[in-house]
């Protein structure tokens, strides 16, 4: 049921920035595709790829005759729910004070105890990687700046990028 319901609300997104993207000023005189016509298209396929993920989600909810005891969520998976959404909710709030390179690092690794991950080993590595990995390639590659914190925090986030 949670596939049917992501999939209605990625449709309906979808559909509301395909319609603003038909409105984009179109100079195909300059430009033979135009710049409304790459995002037209990519919404158009992402549309079309989530009719037939929800038409397939649709037809197999009703084949295995779901009943609502075996939706019931346990405590457990409802506490985990809760804590991933505080954890977001302090990472965008200490994001701009402590920059990005600071905040994946302390939030990270509790977001991955949170979702089950016992590996130490993994979680060190992928708390050390991500916030390089994106702070690279966003940074440098791309030139998108992250938020890099006031104070100590801008000058440690000047290592990465």
């Amino acid at each position: 049921m949670g596939s049917i319901i992501f999939s209605v609300v990625v449709l309906i997104i979808s559909t509301f920035l395909l319609i603003i993207s038909m409105n984009i000023e179109d100079l195909r005189g300059i430009d033979v595709i135009g710049s409304g016509s790459i995002p037209t298209f990519i919404l158009s396929f992402i549309i079309l790829l989530i009719l037939i993920s929800l038409i397939s989600e649709v037809t197999k909810y009703f084949k295995t005759n779901k009943t609502l005891e075996n939706n019931k969520i346990n405590k457990k998976t409802m506490l985990s729910l809760i804590a991933l959404t505080a954890l977001l909710i302090v990472f965008i709030a200490v994001l701009t004070t402590l920059g990005f390179v600071v905040s994946c690092l302390l939030i990270l690794p509790l977001i991955l105890i949170t979702l089950g991950e016992r590996n130490k080993i993994k979680v060190l590595l992928l708390t050390i990687c991500v916030p390089i990995v994106f702070s690279l390639l966003f940074g440098l590659v791309l030139n998108i700046p992250l938020p890099r914190g006031v104070s100590i925090f801008h000058e440690i986030s000047r290592i990465f990028y």
